[in-house]
Parts: structure tokens; sequence; C-alpha cells
């Protein structure tokens, strides 16, 4: 097939160009005694006669040679012309298009390999050479060399070289077998040029070293030198703040190191501290929305910078109490410890499984867990959701911790100043269901009515308390007298109804003598006696009403006598407060009245009619006067502003021009 002897002669070209060793490539197919090599196709007497003519083969000898079967046979043949040959054979077998066998022949190119085997040669009296499997010597630097000098057995490869005496003179013969051929590589090297190139060595491997040793020791004491200043200076730096003198440790670095540690152990402390008064802060910044206890103008700052977000316009509060915890017995030291921890983990399931839905926030008040809801609208969806979570909850504490929850639910309101309004809703609710011995979500919208369906709101309470604590009797009767005309008259109440609306009026009594010191008056009167029985409604009424002028004339009488201390000392104190706290930035009304246990409208109305100075004008006008002594003490407005109890500075400027009538600016240029 001409086509198939054309790729073949391709393919051999293609060898001989890639491969600086092979002279020649043919293929000698044994059914046709016929060569093809890149020169084209032949008969083998004509490729005897150009190529492998020689004494030791004649034609009919090397068609029998070339039928043979080969497998990396190498052969090195001496032509009639004096060349040499070395020839690799190699037998085909049959392919998949049917084609007859073959042997393969590649002609090495010996002055290529001498030059090989040359250029390795490291001294003139090296000798090299290849030895095959038939103890044929294949290419040599050394010309002289015989085969049956070497013995291809015995001549195993070695990592080390061996000593051998080999024609008449002392070799190191090293000996490294090939990867692909039955070759053997052998050198062969004169043993004293070997000792003495090892000498040589030695001598300049010990002078190296000496003139190595020489160097570093002059570099270590160069660097040494150089960067110990630096050290030092670290290190004085270090014993200016430590309390342990570096002189007392051998090493110096050992020292550093200690107090590297320490400073970091510090560090670490103090970001941990840091961390802990940030957290405290925030939730104090919670317990104060829950409370009603903030400055309108900077809680909206206030939570920014505690990172207290509030999306939408809604907001709920849930306060949480542990009631039992199994096994445990009230009062004991493992049980406080256990209900702190208890508080935690009730905090963290319910955060975890309400983040998803809403944005909330939960601080520990003491007795209970408060969560602030934000809500996006009022909206039945969401209220049943927050029953889902709080029911899961209640199931989780209880199946994997043994906790027995409670949780009261306030009303939903707009906007901040609706969460101190819901929380007072969701703890009344809790009270209620301490009282009832309740054990399950206490929701105020179903319980207010239950609790009181007579009217007796907060407000009113707290307005009978504080004339009572005054001794003005006759204000005192005034809102009673209301109270009654709106239960009995406007919603008719019943007896049972009224006789607990009764109660609820003589707590408000007893909170007023407790808090004076007067219980006995209540015990000398004995009206729970008079409420229990069965006399007419207007009767029990009127001996109410005939003990509440008792007490407001006890009350009177003992405030007269004291009046005019009771009011220089109340303001003394109150005044002492507002100007040991001015620089606080949360100072308020509703922070001293908290302070004297006080409402605020109480506590400004008092101050008002002792001092004839409203309470907050008197705190701006404090802080304006500290803010007088500092604007000649360099500080910046920002910085006066922040040191008298200001976030910010445009506050601070209106509140100054208002008492002052100039603004810090103009006030530091004139005076």
């Amino acid at each position: 097939d001409q086509y198939n002897l054309y790729e073949i002669v391709k393919d051999l070209k293609s060898y001989k160009m890639s491969n600086e060793y092979i002279a020649d490539a043919f293929v000698y197919f044994n059914n046709t005694n016929t060569v093809i090599g890149e020169n084209g196709h032949m008969s083998d007497g004509l490729f005897y006669q150009l190529y492998f003519r020689n004494q030791e083969y004649d034609l009919d000898k090397f068609r029998d040679y070339m039928k043979k079967t080969h497998y990396r046979t190498m052969t090195k043949i001496h032509k009639e012309n004096g060349k040499t040959i070395i020839s690799f054979l190699q037998a085909t077998l049959y392919s998949n298009l049917g084609m007859y066998p073959s042997t393969i022949l590649v002609s090495l190119d010996e002055s290529a390999l001498q030059e090989t085997l040359q250029s390795m040669k490291w001294h003139d009296e090296n000798m090299i050479l290849i030895l095959d499997s038939n103890n044929q010597i294949i290419s040599t630097t050394n010309p002289d060399l015989v085969s049956d000098s070497f013995d291809y057995i015995d001549m195993a490869a070695n990592n080390k070289p061996v000593y051998k005496e080999f024609m008449g003179n002392h070799y190191a013969i090293s000996i490294k077998d090939s990867e692909v051929a039955s070759w053997k590589y052998i050198t062969l090297t004169p043993k004293p040029i070997l000792e003495k190139n090892a000498r040589n060595i030695q001598v300049f491997t010990i002078t190296g070293l000496f003139i190595c040793l020489l160097v570093g020791a002059f570099f270590s004491y160069f660097l040494a030198k150089m960067n110990y200043s630096p050290l030092k200076s670290i290190i004085d730096v270090f014993q200016k703040q430590s309390t342990s003198d570096s002189n007392d440790e051998k090493n110096e670095y050992k020292w550093l190191e200690k107090e590297v540690r320490v400073l970091l152990e510090d560090q670490k402390n103090t970001k941990s501290k840091l961390l802990t008064n940030t957290l405290m802060l925030r939730s104090y910044s919670i317990s104060k929305l829950l409370k009603g206890m903030y400055d309108a103008e900077t809680i909206v700052e206030e939570m920014s910078e505690y990172n207290i977000i509030f999306h939408g316009a809604y907001n709920i509060v849930l306060l949480f109490s542990v009631k039992r915890l199994e096994d445990q017995h009230q009062g004991s030291e493992d049980y406080y410890k256990n209900l702190s921890l208890a508080k935690f983990i009730v905090m963290n399931i319910f955060e975890e499984k309400a983040s998803d839905h809403f944005n909330l926030e939960m601080v520990d008040m003491g007795d209970f867990v408060a969560a602030i809801i934000n809500l996006p609208e009022d909206n039945d969806k969401f209220k049943d959701l927050i029953e889902e979570i709080i029911y899961f909850v209640q199931q989780e504490v209880m199946k994997h911790f043994s906790i027995f929850l409670t949780v009261s639910v306030g009303d939903i309101y707009q906007e901040i100043d609706g969460i101190n309004r819901s929380y007072l809703e969701a703890s009344e609710a809790m009270e209620y269901s301490v009282l009832e011995e309740k054990q399950e979500v206490i929701y105020y919208h179903d319980i207010k009515n239950a609790q009181r369906s007579y009217y007796y709101p907060t407000e009113i309470e707290q307005k009978i308390a504080n004339t009572i604590k005054i001794g003005n009797c006759e204000v005192a009767k005034k809102l009673i007298n209301e109270v009654f005309e709106k239960n009995y008259v406007e919603n008719n109440i019943s007896a049972d109804m009224g006789r607990c609306l009764f109660f609820d009026m003589l707590g408000t009594i007893v909170k007023v003598l407790d808090a004076e010191g007067d219980t006995k008056l209540l015990e000398e009167m004995d009206i729970s006696k008079i409420i229990l029985s069965k006399a007419p409604i207007e009767n029990v009424k009127n001996r109410f009403i005939e003990f509440v002028t008792q007490v407001c004339c006890h009350i009177s009488k003992k405030n007269e006598a004291n009046k005019e201390n009771i009011d220089n000392e109340l303001s003394a104190l109150v005044s002492g407060y507002i100007e040991e706290n001015y620089h606080d930035p949360d100072l308020n009304v509703s922070m001293v009245g908290f302070e004297f246990n006080l409402t605020p409208a109480y506590l400004s109305r008092l101050f008002k009619e002792q001092t004839g100075e409203s309470l907050l004008n008197y705190i701006n006008v404090v802080r304006v006067d500290a803010a007088k002594n500092l604007l000649h003490s360099g500080l910046s407005i920002v910085e006066i502003s922040e040191k008298v109890g200001y976030r910010s500075s445009g506050t601070f400027i209106r509140v100054f021009k208002n008492i002052v009538g100039v603004t810090p600016g103009q006030f530091k240029k004139i005076v």
C-alpha cells in the first residue's frame, strides 16, 4: 500500500529528527525481504550492500539474523569501510490492518554517543563506557578498553564507588543501570586522582567553614550591636510601666516576653470589661424605655448609640416569669443561681425564635425578663404569631430544662411613648397571675375587666395618695366621691365589686401610712371589719371617708409641725442631687423623681412651691452656670456641652440662649 509506505517513511524521518543519537532508521519486512527507510523502499540485498556489509555476516546470514525475534537487541557491527554501526533491533507484532511481521532497525550514531560520554568526564584520566548484556562495549571514551576486561553479571549497580585494580592501576568504579535498555554505565576514575580531589575538597570545605565562622561572628556582633538599641528602647518603655525590674531577670528577652503577655492579658480584660459595661448600659437604656424614665429630647440619640433600633411604628411588651424550678427550694443559694440561668435560657430561646419574624429587644428586669417587640402594624396576624412563639418557648423550656414559665402581655401601642404603657399593663397582668396562682399566658386586655370591673385607675390612686400625704383632706374626699360616683352611679357595680373597690382603696391608704410610719392608726380604726360587714354600701362609704379624714388630719398635723424643715430639706436634697449629677446626660425630672420615690409631676409641683422655680428650669440653670465657668477653659462648645450633661451641642446652645439671652460664643466675647 503506497500510502502506508509513505506514512512509514514520514514517521522514520520524524524519529530521526527528534533524536540526535539516531543515525538511520529502517523497517525490514520479513515476508518480502525488503527494507524501507527515509530514502525510500529497497530490497534487502541493496540495503545490505549500502548499510550493513561486513565480514561477520554475508547476505544470507543477514537475512536469517533479521528474521529472528528481537526484543531490544543491541548489535555492534564493524563495516568493511572501517565504520562501526550500533544497531538496535525490535520485532513487531501483527497489526489490526493485517500487516506481516517486520523488524525495526535503528542505527545509533556512535560519534554522538562518544561526544556525550566525553562531556561527562570531569578529568582527562576518567574512563566512561557503556556495556550491554552480551558483555559488549557499546561506546567508550577509551578505545583501548576491551569487553573481556568486564563481566556484565558481576557489574552490579552501586551508590558508592568500588575500588578495584584494573589494567595495573587502582580505580574507583561507579556503575549505574539503564532504565530503558539492558545497559550499564560504568565510570572508572584513578584512585590517586579521586583522593587528590577529595583532599582538595576537604581543604576547601574547612577553609570555607572557617571563613564563614569569622564572617558570621562579625555580622552577629555587628547586628546584635545595631539591633540592641531599639530593643533597649522597648525595654525602657515597659520598665516605666512595669512593677518588676528587668535587672532581676537574667534574660531580658524572657522579661520582655513576660511583660508583653501581661500587657496583652490586661488589654483582653479591659476589652471584656468594656463589653460588659456596654451591655449593662444598653440594658439600662432599655429599662428606661420600659419604665418611662427617659429624656424625650435625647432618647433617640441614646438608642442609636446602643444600636437599639425599632423600624416599625407599633410596640408590645411581654414579661416572662419563672414560676417554678423542679426540685429546687425557693430561698436557697442554688435556687437563685438556677433562677438566673433559667432567665438566661428563656431570653436566648425566645430571642432566637422571635427574631426570625420581629425586631425585638430583651432585658433582665430582676423579677422578670422583659421583651419589647416592634411591629410594623397593629394586626391580629402578628398577635397570633406572638402567641405561637410564646407557646413554643413554654413547651421547650419545660421539656428540656424543667422550667415552668408564665408570660404576661400588654396591649399594642404606637411610638416609643407607648412602650411604658404596655409595660405597665404587662406588669399589672403579671401581678394578677401571681395573685391567682396562674401559670399561663396572661393578656392585659383579657384580665383588665375581670381584675377590675370597677373604676379606680392608677392616676386617681396616685392622686389620692399624694393628697393624703400632704394632708389635703378636702381634695382627698372629692377624689374618693368621684370614684364612688363613677362606680355606683354610672357603672352600677355590685356589692361584692364594691367591697373589692374598698379594699383596693384601703390598700392605697395602707401604703401611705406605711410610708409615714403610722400603721398603728390603721389597727386602731380596724376599717376592714366595716368593709366586710353586710352594712349598706352608703354606710361603708361614709365610714371609709371618715377614716380617710382622720388619716388626713393626723398627717396634716404632723406635716404642719415639720413643714418648714421638710420643705427646706426636700428642696436642699433635690438641689444637692442636681448639683452633683448635672453632668449626667440622663438627668431629668423623671430621674430625680425616681431618686426620691416621687412621681415627676408631684415632685415638680412641690419643688416649685418650695423654691418658686420649676425643677426642669433649675436643672438647666445649674448646667448653664457650670458652662459659664468652662467657656474660658479652652474647651470647645461641643466639649463643654458634653461636660455639663448635654448630648447635643445644638440643645446646649438653645438652652443657654433661653436662660442667658445670648449664645455661648457671644457670652464668651462679652465677659
